[in-house]
């Protein structure tokens, strides 16, 4: 599916930027479509692999607060809480947006997840190989607890230790960025049980729950699947004690889009000018370091 946003109250997008290889016009244009200080943010990476998932971020959050709020693309303004979280400024008309979006992006993939009425955090991460897995476990012992770590070991074989540790550090971070704390959450705090133990793309798991400080956490509800066959996705909402949360599971999973998608529904914002130096600086530079080129 793709090109087919619509207005909901529950928006899950996923775009491949790795795919993407920018025109002059389509870079250009999207300079022109997001505020000034999150171009100039966006024009201090050194590499191709990560402008391009940072531009698609902003992007999918103009695009999909202007589909969720009704206002115009160019009347979308963002600012920062001061733990670095964006949120929409109000309109100033008394129509204030309550609902809750959240971006990330690792590996090829750059994710949103919007909900109209409840906090929202994603993470998505994609499971690489590594030959050093003992060590790399040993370094992160303490992010999870020993239940999660039990789980972690009776997969069989290194990747499939290594999806379900991915698996893990997704839900961990969707949660810290649905209550919106930022760096210093003790992620050891929270101890996840999952029931499905092998996601799959094109279904939407559902049944992790997740302890905190010892205390089940019933109004949470936590969403998994794999976009691909490397690229796991954790989507965390806090539903509330009694919120029955009826949006159907259709409208719950993720979406796809292109870069080019995305960008046929943006417009320049109000007096920005294509910038022929920022495609050059951006042009110039390499898609990658050279050790993850080779």
């Amino acid at each position: 599916m793709s090109g087919t946003m619509t207005s909901r109250s529950v928006i899950r997008l996923a775009v491949n930027c790795r795919a993407w290889k920018p025109t002059e016009w389509e870079w250009t244009l999207a300079a022109q479509c997001v505020q000034k200080e999150e171009k100039e943010r966006i024009g201090k990476f050194v590499f191709k692999k990560d402008s391009k998932p940072s531009m698609i971020g902003r992007l999918l959050i103009r695009r999909v607060l202007a589909d969720m709020t009704g206002r115009d693309f160019i009347n979308i303004r963002l600012r920062r809480t001061d733990k670095g979280k964006p949120f929409l400024e109000p309109a100033g008309s008394g129509e204030d947006f309550h609902g809750s979006f959240n971006v990330a992006h690792h590996g090829d993939f750059a994710v949103l997840a919007a909900d109209a009425h409840h906090a929202v955090g994603t993470d998505v991460m994609k499971v690489e190989h590594r030959k050093d897995i003992r060590k790399f476990f040993s370094t992160l012992r303490r992010q999870l607890t020993e239940q999660e770590w039990l789980t972690v070991e009776r997969q069989e074989g290194d990747r499939d230790k290594m999806a379900m540790f991915y698996r893990f550090w997704c839900l961990k971070e969707s949660y810290v960025k649905a209550i919106g704390t930022g760096i210093g959450f003790e992620v050891s705090r929270l101890d996840f049980h999952v029931s499905t133990e092998k996601l799959s793309m094109n279904r939407m798991v559902r049944d992790t729950s997740v302890y905190l400080d010892g205390k089940k956490q019933t109004d949470w509800l936590f969403e998994e699947t794999m976009l691909d066959a490397d690229h796991c996705v954790a989507i965390a909402t806090n539903i509330g004690a009694t919120d029955t949360y009826k949006e159907s599971q259709d409208s719950r999973s993720f979406e796809f889009l292109t870069a080019v998608d995305l960008l046929s529904r943006c417009r320049p914002l109000v007096g920005s000018q294509p910038d022929p130096e920022y495609w050059a600086m951006f042009s110039a530079r390499q898609e990658s370091p050279m050790a993850q080129r080779s």
